[in-house]
């Protein structure tokens, strides 16, 4: 953190490269040349990679934005939330771009297998591929690990929280669940 405040944080309920809507373009601008600033003091540190990425998606530069998760991964492999961060950037590529997309977040998953975050990702993406036995699994876990979360914050064991609504995900999950039984 700088100065005792995150520069970028992933606003609530929001994608990814989602601009913090209170927010003007100038103060994120002024926000990324701050984290920018901290990055080059600490060009190893996966939490400065974290927010310059967060900043430029937010500007909609997903090419510097991918960039920096990359690098953010590379330097802690274990951060989990920069692998989430990462496919929200690749899936903007498009279907060529699923087999990497699927691999992330199974690494997410595979360090933090009770994400709600993850789960319902990972079970909406299987369903558009049409492999239902796995997503109707993953919108299961989902909704049991959101029995598990207290209030509106996940937190994973790396500390990072992720903030959402969490009867959102819970009716996601459930309409989920709801369609892809009906498939099989």
């Amino acid at each position: 953190m700088a100065g005792g405040f995150l520069l970028a944080a992933h606003p609530v309920g929001a994608p990814f490269e989602e601009r913090d809507p209170n927010q003007t373009p100038a103060e994120t601008h002024a926000r990324l040349a701050k984290a920018k600033e901290q990055l080059t003091k600490n060009p190893h540190s996966a939490f400065w990679h974290d927010q310059v990425a967060v900043l430029y998606s937010w500007l909609g530069d997903y090419a510097s934005a991918e960039a920096e998760y990359r690098a953010a991964v590379r330097d802690n492999p274990n951060s989990i939330i920069d692998y989430y961060g990462l496919a929200s950037i690749i899936e903007r590529k498009g279907k060529r771009a699923d087999r990497e997309w699927e691999d992330l977040y199974r690494k997410a998953l595979s360090l933090d297998p009770n994400n709600p975050t993850g789960l319902l990702g990972y079970a909406l993406f299987l369903e558009r591929k049409g492999r239902f036995k796995e997503a109707a699994e993953n919108f299961f876990m989902c909704l049991h690990a959101l029995d598990r979360v207290k209030g509106i914050a996940y937190i994973d064991p790396n500390g990072a929280a992720y903030s959402f609504n969490v009867e959102a995900y819970r009716d996601e999950a459930a309409a989920g669940l709801k369609r892809v039984e009906k498939t099989h």
